[in-house]
C-alpha cells in the first residue's frame, strides 16, 4: 500500500488512512472512510511482518490515524 521507506532511529512518519499526496513525513492510504473504530488497535508491520509500532484509536477522534 505504501512506498518503500527507510526510517532511521528517532525518525518518524505519519500514516494517514485518508486521501492525500505522499510526502517525506506523511504517507496516505487513500481511503474514503475510516479504516478503524474508536479503541481499536492499529499495528504497523514491515515487509517481513515484524511489528514496527502500534496505535490505539482514541475516543472522540476526528482525524484518521
Amino acid at each position: 500500500i505504501f512506498p518503500a521507506l527507510a526510517l532511521f532511529p528517532g525518525g518518524e512518519v505519519r500514516i494517514h488512512t485518508a486521501q492525500g499526496s505522499n510526502q517525506p513525513t506523511d504517507l496516505y492510504w487513500g481511503r474514503l472512510s475510516p479504516a478503524w473504530s474508536t479503541g481499536e488497535l492499529v499495528t504497523l508491520r514491515d515487509a517481513a511482518g515484524t511489528v514496527v509500532d502500534t496505535y490505539v484509536v482514541p475516543e472522540n477522534s476526528t482525524s484518521q490515524p
